[in-house]
């Protein structure tokens, strides 16, 4: 509704009271200037309009009281410039006068005006009703007093409820119907027989009944204390009522009395407490408003339907909290203790209005601050964009006496009342483009106050006890611009709209001249507005932008703003030979630079004020007048930006007029501007506001020559460093705070194009440079200069340019997300860049030792790195816990944990508070290495257990690791708590594991040497690598026992699923190299070849493995296999190695068989020794008979 207030506990002074002047036709009079003298009484026939005259409230109300209508009263009220109060229709009737004048001090007397224009006044146990209208007739005298039912209770108005069907000006066509607080009904069907009537009692079970309203179907609806609604119906004998939800067949009929029989108006269904209800007149549909939210009912024909439930508490206690005192996120405590009150609702165009009312309870004094919540209703939910509007309206005093109420006459409008019994605060409502000023009325003269309003065609009508009805309205003005700007556009526009037929044409072929006369087309319609012709100004644009046809109209909104915001100051004499023959036509009329630019910005708004009110704002879509900024709504918030830097800028100008001064010359030498004869530089660089921004590059141009002009002087340029980063600062700051606190009337309803990336001009890459560039010279250059109170100053300046730089990073990255995934590349190039920036500009502030500027940069620009350093380096684990609770939602801990892993600190990391271990411990799921140790620490023994086993079934890399890991996995089993079973599996598990391990840490060190294996750094070897180590030629003191060895090793390759028959070959190639371990020439040159084969490595190998009860048939190949090994092909074309090795095989046959009988009641057998045991599978005497006897064969063979 309102401008953001500076401060939320600004208070308001009340209206100056001053006469009227002759220049209204009125003349003073004493009664104006006295404290209750500053309203007239009513006139009375024959009186004089230009004289008034103060009179008691009595009096005058029964001066009033005349059947001889008066016509329409002048203005009668003063000491309210913006505003006008007019005395509303004729003369009140009798009875009205009547009643108030016989009512004494303590009886309640309010009164009730609805759209129709019928109003009720409830004054004690009277109740009369009447017709008000702007127009002078017999009816307006006429008024119908009813009879109220019997009740110990007061009467309110919010109990009585007038419906209108057909006629609205006849009595015949209007219905009422009242309910006492205790439950007391009564219904007139028609207002011609106020006799006739219906009543009832329903007994709302110990609840008082709060508001009555009236639907267009002619029924009402009945609202509770205790949020409980229900719905009227009526017959010739009763009146029914139904809660809403319920089908009209339940309950229907109940007569007086009865209702609380069937129990559903015993008892609340809620807690909550009804504020207000509110009946939508177009569509029926019925809000009400709770302290626990905002629910929303559809009234059809048979039944209702619950809609909407809008939490508001939940919802709006931030919002609320930051737009009324700035709350940050670190005030959670305050926060929470702001008393927070919703008092009434309103419909406007689109949605709804919330009239809320906030205070600190431990503030002295307490200040109760009001707002304004605007809501899009679509139907079945409430946007999520409502509009906060604080009003610069705040009442001190006990908060249990707050009792305002909101007025929206037209809920197409502009106006909003907020009152009470005392006085009315009028403005601009906060979904509309303010224009209106804020003020405050006040009828808290002697025997003055209000007694009720409401709303007749569109304007804010109010009931005084001095005046009676009243309408405020705002002051008509000819037109919003300034005279000299009405003057100057009004010459401007060279055609009338029923002239213009070239316009009718196609708006985009190239045509400057066209594009020319479109701008003067919606300059003229601009013109119509401001003289609030809103229907010629409507039609101008409905025919030369239709909806159809949106093509140009941005880039004519963009140029009519840039040509005003760039306006040749064309009242000023001395630009006469210098403005162009057809300029803007918007001139200023001040000759004073700063106050130009000031009316400039006043212009914008009334241009923004227009685009809106007609429809063009949200209409708007791409302009691209200026590379980065295809938005057209942000181009034009741009405008006023840099009028606000133009602003400040002319005020620095003001101060420090020769620094300024050169900088301004400076820049119009690069722009190859010349000065003409009798204006200065700054008139004509001020005049091109759109251009402002250029002389923030040449500030350092002008500090790079002053530095090196006087490098001795170090007085002389730290004062211009300062004068530079003042103006800088100030420039943007005042760009910044216009863009922050009016986004949201650029943004309003504007379409964005998702694939364009928009940047603002403080975030262009120039400016950006410029801050980094200036932040750089001074720290590294003037900084180290300077001490004491000048060091503490630069630092400040210095810290407002890295957070104006890294801001304008920030909102960068929130448009190309709300765009993403289409621009997903340039939103991960421009986060590295904010990065490294933010790293750049802030690490030297903690070299420097200025730690807490470092944490309030780094806290607001999430820089975890530098705040992990700040506390590392200060030691300060305190501020580390509370980051990581402040930043819980961005993933701190985990940040934290990960630098603490780069860092190496791990103790550190394993080191954290018990409230982190759950954090933690999510972490260190994908890093084991640590987190098993974590896990001992939290004696989660069984996991850790778990942790080490994997980790040592991954390791390939060191030997010596595995075996530790499984060792401490082994041992954490052991301090477990896991199940007897399980543990069991576990340790055995393991010691399978240990078992293997043993084969490797046998292996001959002579062996290793060879092979160039260090033992500390061995790595894990395969059961395959390991036989092929075992049998290795390098392996020259293999005996039997290495060849056993490596045979054992083939039940874990076995084990392994990717062993594809690889097991086959191996056992052929370990006995073929145990073969070739003896000369087995020297073997048949003995006497007994047979008894000297026994004795080879090869014989001895399998008269171990007999004796260790090995199964010759699952470790011996078939002899015809072996001989074909092409290791043995040498030897195996030599028969008598062939019969030797058959030998061999037939005598470990035969003794095989000798031992079948005890194999074959052996269930299990062990084979290994020497400490590697290894269990076998079952088995028996037909496992031999794979042996095929060699006996037989032994013939074949001739001993050589």
């Amino acid at each position: 509704m309102f401008s953001p207030r500076d401060s939320a506990r600004r208070q308001h002074s009340g209206l100056t009271r001053r006469p009227l002047t002759a220049a209204k036709g009125l003349s003073s009079s004493p009664g104006f200037g006295s404290p209750g003298g500053r309203v007239s009484p009513v006139m009375s026939p024959g009186f004089s309009p230009n004289r008034v005259t103060a009179a008691s409230p009595r009096r005058s109300l029964l001066r009033r009281s005349s059947l001889v209508q008066a016509p329409y009263s002048p203005v009668i009220m003063e000491g309210a410039p913006h505003y006008t109060m007019q005395s509303f229709g004729p003369s009140l009737p009798v009875a009205v006068m009547e009643a108030l004048t016989m009512a004494t001090a303590k009886q309640q007397k309010t009164v009730k005006i609805n759209e129709h224009g019928w109003a009720w006044l409830v004054c004690g146990s009277r109740l009369l009703v009447w017709k008000v209208s702007h127009h002078c007739s017999a009816k307006s005298s006429l008024c119908k007093e009813l009879q109220l039912p019997p009740t110990t209770l007061p009467w309110s108005v919010e109990l009585v409820a007038v419906s209108c069907h057909g006629d609205r000006s006849s009595f015949q066509h209007i219905s009422v119907m009242v309910v006492s607080r205790d439950g007391a009904l009564r219904y007139w069907s028609s207002l011609a027989q106020v006799g006739s009537f219906v009543e009832s009692f329903s007994d709302c079970g110990g609840v008082q009944y709060k508001s009555l309203r009236a639907l267009k179907n002619g029924s009402f609806v009945l609202a509770s204390t205790k949020s409980q609604l229900w719905l009227s119906s009526f017959s010739e004998t009763s009146i029914q009522l139904r809660p809403l939800g319920q089908g009209m067949s339940v309950f229907s009929g109940i007569g007086r009395r009865v209702s609380s029989v069937f129990g559903f108006l015993s008892s609340p269904i809620t807690e909550s407490k009804t504020i207000c209800v509110l009946v939508h007149t177009e569509s029926d549909a019925v809000y009400c408003l709770t302290t626990s939210g905002l629910h929303k009912w559809e009234i059809g024909q048979q039944q209702e339907r619950l809609v909407l439930s809008w939490d508001c508490e939940s919802l709006l206690r931030e919002r609320l909290t930051h737009s009324i005192w700035n709350f940050d996120d670190g005030d959670d405590g305050m926060k929470a203790r702001a008393q927070i009150r919703y008092l009434d609702l309103q419909s406007i165009q689109g949605g709804l209005i919330m009239l809320v009312a906030a205070w600190l309870p431990d503030e002295r004094p307490c200040l109760v601050n009001y707002a304004l919540v605007s809501l899009c209703d679509v139907g079945d939910r409430i946007e999520d964009d409502y509009v906060i509007e604080v009003l610069k309206y705040t009442q001190s005093g006990h908060p249990d006496a707050v009792a305002c109420s909101l007025l929206v006459p037209d809920p197409a409008g502009q106006l909003a009342f907020v009152y009470n019994e005392e006085e009315v605060f009028a403005g601009s409502l906060g979904t509309r483009w303010t224009s209106l000023v804020q003020e405050k009325i006040s009828f808290s003269a002697p025997g003055d106050g209000l007694l009720g309003g409401g709303s007749v065609d569109g304007q804010g009508v109010f009931f005084s006890l001095i005046h009676g009805l009243v309408v405020i309205s705002p002051c008509q003005e000819e037109s919003l611009l300034p005279p000299a700007v009405e003057t100057s556009l009004s010459a401007s526009v060279v055609a009338h709209p029923e002239d213009m037929t070239a316009l009718e044409a196609s708006l985009l072929r190239g045509d400057s001249n066209q594009q020319d006369e479109n701008v003067e087309a919606l300059k003229m319609a601009f013109l119509h507005s401001c003289r609030k012709d809103h229907g010629m100004s409507q039609s101008i644009i409905e025919k030369q932008f239709p909806v159809e046809d949106a093509r140009v109209l941005d880039l004519v909104v963009a140029r009519l703003s840039e040509t005003m915001v760039d306006d040749f100051p064309a009242t000023d004499p001395r630009w006469t030979k210098s403005v162009p023959d057809e300029g803007s036509g918007f001139s200023h009329s001040s000759l004073l630079l700063l106050h130009q630019l000031k009316d400039k910005l006043t212009a914008h708004k009334v241009y923004l004020s227009f685009l809106c009110e007609r429809g063009i704002l949200q209409r708007l879509g791409d302009a691209r007048l200026r590379d980065g900024c295809p938005c057209t709504a942000r181009l034009l918030c741009e405008h006023a930006e840099k009028l606000m830097a133009a602003i400040a800028l002319k005020q620095q100008h003001e101060r420090q007029p020769e620094l300024v001064a050169r900088m301004i010359r400076r820049v119009l030498t690069r722009r190859l501007v010349s000065v003409p004869e009798n204006l200065t530089p700054a008139d004509v660089f001020f005049r091109e506001v759109t251009r402002i921004d250029d002389i923030i590059e040449v500030l350092l141009e002008e500090e790079d020559d002053v530095l090196q002009r006087c490098r001795e002087d170090m007085t002389e340029c730290t004062q211009t460093v300062f004068l530079v980063n003042n103006i800088i600062l100030e420039m943007l700051r005042k760009a910044l705070q216009y863009r922050n606190q009016e986004w949201y009337l650029y943004a309003l309803n504007v379409q964005y194009k998702a694939n364009s990336e928009s940047i603002s001009w403080t975030e262009m890459e120039v400016i950006r440079n410029v801050l980094c560039k200036q932040h750089d010279l001074v720290l590294g250059q003037i900084y180290p200069e300077v001490d004491g109170l000048s060091r503490r100053s630069l630092l400040d300046q210095l810290v407002s340019l890295v957070d104006i730089c890294l801001e304008g990073y920030v909102s960068q990255l929130q448009w190309l997300t709300e765009s993403l995934p289409l621009n997903q590349e340039r939103h991960v190039a421009v986060e590295a860049e904010f990065s490294r920036r933010r790293s750049e500009l802030l690490l030297p502030y903690l070299a420097l030792g200025q730690h807490e500027r470092v944490a309030v940069l780094a806290e607001k620009f999430c820089d975890f790195d530098l705040l992990v350093r700040l506390c590392e380096q200060t030691d300060d684990q305190t501020r580390l816990q509370r980051y990581m609770t402040q930043f819980a939602d961005k993933n701190f801990s985990e940040f934290l944990f990960r630098w603490y892993m780069e860092e190496g600190k791990r103790s550190k990391l394993l080191n954290q508070p018990i409230a982190q271990h759950s954090q933690l411990a999510r972490f260190l799921q994908a890093h084991e290495h640590i987190g098993w140790l974590h896990d001992i620490h939290t004696q989660r023994f069984g996991k850790a257990s778990s942790t080490l086993r994997n980790m040592a079934s991954q390791e390939k890399k060191f030997f010596s690791r595995k075996k530790t890991l499984l060792s401490l996995g082994k041992l954490t089993a052991l301090a477990s708590d896991l199940p007897p079973e399980e543990l069991h599996e576990t340790l055995e598990e393991i010691r399978s594991e240990q078992g293997f391990q043993l084969y490797q840490e046998s292996l001959p060190k002579s062996l290793l040497d060879k092979k160039d294996i260090d033992v500390d750094t061995m790595g894990v070897l395969t059961a395959c690598e390991l036989i092929m180590l075992f049998i290795d030629k390098d392996n020259q003191e293999a005996n039997e026992f290495d060849f056993k060895k490596a045979l054992e090793l083939l039940l874990y390759v076995k084990l392994d699923d990717d062993s594809n028959g690889v097991e086959q070959e191996l056992k052929v190639k370990i006995f073929s190299q145990a073969l070739l371990r003896d000369d087995w020439r020297a073997i048949k040159r003995a006497d007994d070849p047979v008894k000297a084969a026994n004795g080879s490595v090869f014989g001895r190998l399998l008269e171990l493995l007999m004796h260790d009860d090995m199964l010759l048939p699952e470790f011996l190949p078939h002899v015809n296999v072996l001989l074909g090994a092409s290791e043995l092909r040498d030897l195996a074309r030599d028969p008598v190695f062939e019969f030797l090795l058959r030998a061999n095989f037939e005598h470990y046959a035969e003794r095989a068989l000798l031992s079948s009988t005890s194999l074959a009641t052996t269930d299990t057998v062990y084979y290994g020794g020497e400490g590697f045991g290894v269990r076998l599978q079952k088995i028996g005497v037909e496992d031999l008979h794979n042996f095929k006897p060699i006996s037989l064969l032994v013939n074949q063979f001739v001993v050589l």
